[in-house]
């Protein structure tokens, strides 16, 4: 079971190694990543935010698993900055936070109609050396989902996006 599970984990990040160097747009990489990531862990829904260059905002560039006709008009209505709910936590600490239950986690940011049905989620930094690229959100339906033994595998994940992200960026 062990074996199997460390191969789960290698595949994907074999695949997303393979597949976010493919392309220098930024939304297309995270897109690719989203899917990548919520298919293999099983999350139901993901997000990816990055960080606008010499600001504290955070722009939301891919959604998956949502029904929404522009992630540009629900970035305009987030309009989250560093600090700001548990993405914004978790850029601004440079660290993942995970909450096995958002209902009791002081950073969680509702956004009513959007996420209602959020239990657990996990908000893992994107970087690249010592450079904030972004923040990964990764939302379930059951309070729990994530733990701190997630930790190594999502921190893991993010390196090749926030590579990908970094040199779409620099292109």
């Amino acid at each position: 079971e062990a074996l199997a599970a460390e191969k789960k984990r290698l595949e994907l990040l074999y695949h997303l190694s393979q597949s976010l160097a493919a392309s220098l747009d930024p939304r297309e990489v995270s897109v690719r990543a989203l899917d990548l990531t919520t298919a293999a862990l099983g999350v139901f829904r993901g997000e990816i935010f990055v960080r606008e260059p010499g600001s504290e905002r955070l722009r939301l560039v891919a959604m998956s698993g949502y029904d929404v006709k522009s992630v540009e008009a629900l970035d305009r209505e987030l309009n989250l900055r560093m600090g700001q709910g548990l993405a914004g936590s978790a850029a601004f600490a440079r660290a993942p936070h995970i909450a096995p239950d958002v209902a009791h986690d002081e950073h969680w940011l509702s956004v009513p109609g959007m996420d209602d049905w959020v239990r657990s989620a996990a908000a893992i930094p994107l970087l690249a050396g010592d450079e904030l690229v972004g923040v990964l959100n990764l939302l379930s339906d059951r309070a729990g989902f994530f733990h701190a033994e997630d930790l190594p595998l999502l921190t893991a994940v993010t390196v090749p996006m926030a590579l990908a992200l970094q040199k779409a960026r620099l292109f």
